[in-house]
């Protein structure tokens, strides 16, 4: 098998960071970690393709792709707030105290950097909402975006803007936010969206959504902790980020699909079309139900098996195709009864996961 070369693709974000205070203090930062994995979970049936970041640059940073060459940016400044509604005065307020705005805090995060051409939204988001002037009708809006807002409401903000951090314009990527996460009872509010997705995307398939949502939120927790920089894209993603593929994986793994029936009767197909005796079929049947429940746990020599199983099914799969089930059925269990990496060398063990990785397999096309 080729040699994969593997380019090592450079951290887009690799700038130094405003503050990283909320990464070492996330104990303080409940209510943004829940927004963040809602956020993830909102954009989680339309696509696995990108990873979410905890306290990088932003409070939480959502990007497009995994893709260094193609990922886009999105900000979030996320509050949670019982106070009064932000206004166009507050949030440009500075104080001896703190001499930057919460807004402007915000466009210092992103002026004159490198990454800004890869920044499509920057979002104040704020539990206590907003109170600013709009255009024509006064709407009651979840997401205000520059557009939105009346003329005067914007020359009073870049105005003081202006003053603070000497930016005379504001980028049309800026939005406000009001949250349709709760300020409180956000955990169960949570765990509720974990529940919508599953039924989304795994109609009616049994699953423990406190389970997803405890080790998803303790995966958040420990990457939004970390406070190291990294030149290199791929290592920011794995120390710090969040992506897709764990969250598919993490849903996966505490979920018991009705793909199950459907790739049993398959299996029916596949005994009977190799002629196996009917004992013979009892056991290989049992054999399947624990590799399909093996393939939902974490156990790394039971996962080192499977990833075998799969790459001997991809590789022969052309034979599969076209010389027929029982040459390709010959031909991969010469192959595996030969890997010492395997760690069961039972014959019904290894022809079960065979034909479970086949069935996939077969699903793809």
């Amino acid at each position: 098998m080729a040699e994969i070369k593997t380019i090592k693709t450079a951290n887009p974000l690799a700038v130094v960071q405003r503050e990283t205070a909320g990464a070492s203090t996330y104990g303080k930062y409940e209510y943004q970690y829940h927004w963040a994995l809602g956020r993830v979970l909102d954009e989680h049936s339309n696509s696995t393709d990108y990873v979410v970041f905890i306290e990088l640059h932003e409070d939480v940073v959502y990007c497009s792709s995994i893709d260094g060459s193609k990922v886009q940016f999105e900000f979030n400044q996320v509050k949670n707030k019982s106070s009064s509604k932000y206004t166009n005065k507050s949030l440009t307020k500075r104080t001896k105290k703190d001499p930057n705005s919460v807004l402007g805090k915000m466009l210092l995060g992103i002026k004159d950097k490198p990454y800004r051409d890869k920044l499509i939204s920057l979002n104040l988001v704020a539990t206590c909402g907003f109170s600013l002037q709009l255009n024509g009708e006064p709407l009651n809006l979840e997401v205000i975006k520059i557009g939105d807002l009346h003329e005067e409401c914007i020359n009073d903000i870049q105005v003081a803007i202006d003053t603070e951090i000497g930016d005379k314009n504001l980028p049309d990527t800026l939005s406000f936010i009001t949250p349709t996460l709760p300020a409180k009872g956000f955990q169960q509010y949570t765990i509720g969206q974990i529940t919508s997705l599953v039924n989304k995307i795994k109609a009616g398939a049994n699953h423990n959504a406190e389970s997803i949502y405890r080790l998803l939120m303790d995966e958040l927790r420990i990457k939004g902790a970390v406070t190291y920089d990294y030149k290199l894209w791929d290592d920011l993603i794995q120390k710090k980020g969040l992506t897709g593929i764990t969250v598919e994986n993490t849903i996966s793994q505490f979920t018991q699909s009705n793909d199950l029936q459907v790739r049993e009767n398959e299996l029916t197909e596949i005994l009977n079309e190799l002629n196996f005796k009917h004992h013979e079929k009892a056991k290989i049947r049992k054999e399947f139900h624990r590799y399909h429940s093996s393939s939902l746990q974490r156990n790394l020599a039971v996962l080192q098996d499977h990833e075998i199983m799969k790459n001997i099914v991809n590789i022969n799969y052309s034979v599969y195709e076209d010389e027929g089930l029982e040459t390709f059925i010959d031909k991969t269990m010469e192959q595996l009864l030969k890997n010492d990496k395997i760690t069961s060398s039972h014959d019904n063990v290894i022809k079960a996961g065979l034909f479970y990785e086949l069935i996939c397999k077969n699903e793809e096309h």
